[in-house]
C-alpha cells in the first residue's frame, strides 16, 4: 500500500506506505469534512495485512473551537 493524502487548509498530510504512516500539519475541524473518516478507513485497511514493523509519526497543529450556549 503506498497512498498520500494532500493537506489543505483545515487538514494534514498523510502518508500511508509499507512499514510507515505519516500524518502532519494542521487540523482544524470544522463541521465533517471526510477526512479523517478516510484515514481511518485507510489505517484499517493497511491494519489488514501489515508488515511486521510500522513506525506511525504524527505531527498536528490542532485547533479546537468551543462553543458556548446562549
Amino acid at each position: 500500500m503506498n497512498i498520500s493524502l494532500k493537506s489543505t487548509k483545515t487538514t494534514p498530510k498523510a502518508i500511508i506506505s509499507d512499514g510507515y504512516i505519516h500524518i502532519e500539519g494542521r487540523s482544524i475541524p470544522l463541521g465533517d469534512s471526510g477526512f479523517y473518516r478516510s484515514l481511518v478507513n485507510l489505517i484499517l485497511e493497511y491494519a489488514d495485512n501489515p508488515p511486521s514493523v510500522t513506525m506511525v509519526d504524527i505531527d498536528l497543529n490542532a485547533l479546537m473551537h468551543i462553543r458556548k450556549n446562549q
